[in-house]
């Protein structure tokens, strides 16, 4: 029996603990570069990030965003005073990493994220 891959159940975990009627639906066959990730803040009653990565030339890079972004955004110095900030720090970071780690291929990214009764947008690339 295969097994669920871990992104995917922790996109389905933080779906179920999410108070937004949150869907996604995974297109099957292309080529497998794209990425996604929902996660609630641990202690948060209102914190929630939901991302998607489009990879290039291979899933490395997109894997790498999915799986690190969120833990970047919520230790961030400037979340949750400054949103924006936080957003577009933690891409950058999270950028210099996949460099740092000579990953393969690209991303491009788009995050959406609530505090505060706000939703903030950033992307990249």
């Amino acid at each position: 029996t295969p097994q669920k891959a871990q992104w995917l159940t922790r996109v389905e975990e933080a779906v179920a603990r999410c108070r937004f009627l949150t869907h996604f639906c995974l297109k099957p066959g292309g080529k497998g570069e794209d990425r996604l990730t929902v996660s609630v803040r641990p202690g948060s009653s209102g914190d929630y990030l939901w991302a998607v990565f489009d990879g290039h030339l291979g899933p490395e890079v997109a894997g790498h965003a999915s799986r690190h972004l969120p833990d970047v955004v919520w230790r961030s110095r400037l979340w949750p005073s400054s949103p924006g900030e936080a957003l577009q720090s933690a891409l950058q970071e999270v950028h210099e990493s996949a460099r740092h780690e000579e990953l393969k291929g690209g991303s491009t990214a788009v995050v959406l994220a609530t505090t505060g009764g706000r939703l903030w947008c950033c992307f990249a690339g």
